[in-house]
């Protein structure tokens, strides 16, 4: 078989003409010059690096899915307590202020949420307060009219008794006049 050897190493086709992967080196003895090339299939030449690249990009995979998972947790782990803080603040605007949240964590989220379960707390004691004085108020309003219909009976009482004395002064001052006049 007549083979005319590749100037430089690389990929070409081989003796039986398939691809295969070819490496030459010239050697020289005395004045002669011999060229060694060795040869092998393309297939089994690349099946190493084959392995290794399904290899790295399985791992590539395996990481992608572990850092998508990853994202997820970390995403819930700082989402839902974003979110119930959310839940529980739109519940006091809605008048519901005797929830609380239950987040317990020693971080920044954990102590929002102590703040905001201090801050519910004191709320629903400054409503008990002012509920408490409005109910005071209203009954000492209560109390006020309630005095006040008796003193206005009381001074209408008065200002009568006042008025039948003061008629019963003014017929014995008539008849004081009366009887002086008479006498003179």
């Amino acid at each position: 078989t007549a083979f005319t050897p590749p100037k430089k190493s690389g990929f070409h086709n081989g003796l039986s003409g398939k691809a295969v992967v070819l490496a030459m080196r010239s050697i020289s003895f005395g004045n002669q010059s011999f060229k060694i090339i060795a040869e092998q299939d393309l297939e089994i030449a690349l099946k190493p690096k084959i392995i290794r690249i399904q290899v790295i990009i399985g791992l590539l995979i395996i990481i992608l899915i572990l850092a998508i998972g990853i994202g997820l947790l970390a995403v819930g782990y700082i989402i839902k307590p974003i979110f119930e803080l959310s839940s529980a603040a739109h519940a006091i605007k809605n008048g519901n202020v005797a929830g609380s949240v239950k987040i317990h964590r020693d971080d920044e989220i954990g102590e929002l949420a102590e703040s905001f379960n201090s801050m519910t707390t004191e709320l629903q004691s400054s409503l008990k307060n002012l509920k408490e004085e409005v109910f005071e108020r209203s009954e000492a309003e209560k109390e006020i009219q309630k005095l006040n219909e008796g003193l206005e009976k009381r001074v209408t009482k008065r200002t009568e008794q006042l008025q039948t004395s003061n008629t019963e002064l003014k017929k014995a001052k008539e008849a004081a006049e009366t009887a002086t006049e008479a006498k003179s």
